[in-house]
């Protein structure tokens, strides 16, 4: 499977952040990313319905992105910062760190997590309604949001190796 940013074909108002970057990584659908979502969990001794669901842990959706043939190369890592010195999305994409495609993964100070996907400043997010477009400022509800982790998304070294877990 190639990986690369792109619109999502199919995204509605359900998608939500994790099943939005998956399908817009992989080009799968939505209802295939909710599929390969609940696949993954088995990994884990856990059952995911496979439909959409609002929130997935980050060790289920990096499953998945393995499953799919990838990989994550952890580039920023901002564990044992104070919240306050985590960059707010707007901040981390105005220095443009995004070199090749990359997963945003972000928290609130409650402890809410978000996840978009970037390449270079194009993004694909649900402010985007699943669209590939330049970055804009994010919406009101996401500007509480602060950069934590961001993974360069490669492709696995064994693509049938991959196959055979999906």
């Amino acid at each position: 499977m190639e990986f690369k940013l792109q619109d999502v074909v199919g995204w509605h108002c359900e998608v939500k952040c994790v099943p939005t970057t998956l399908c817009a990584i992989t080009g799968m659908s939505p209802a295939e990313a909710a599929k390969l979502l609940s696949r993954s969990a088995i990994y884990f001794d856990e059952v995911v319905p496979p439909t959409l669901q609002k929130y997935y842990r980050p060790t289920l959706w990096k499953k998945a992105i393995e499953c799919a043939g990838g990989t994550l190369q952890r580039v920023l890592d901002g564990d044992g910062e104070k919240f306050d010195e985590l960059p707010t999305i707007d901040e981390y994409m105005g220095m443009c760190l995004n070199d090749g495609l990359t997963l945003v993964f972000c928290v609130q100070e409650k402890g809410e997590a978000h996840l978009f996907a970037a390449d270079g400043n194009n993004v694909v997010d649900c402010y985007t309604d699943g669209k590939k477009q330049l970055f804009t400022p994010v919406r009101d509800e996401l500007k509480c949001f602060r950069v934590m982790r961001t993974c360069k998304v490669l492709k696995a070294r064994s693509s049938s190796e991959a196959r055979a877990k999906i």
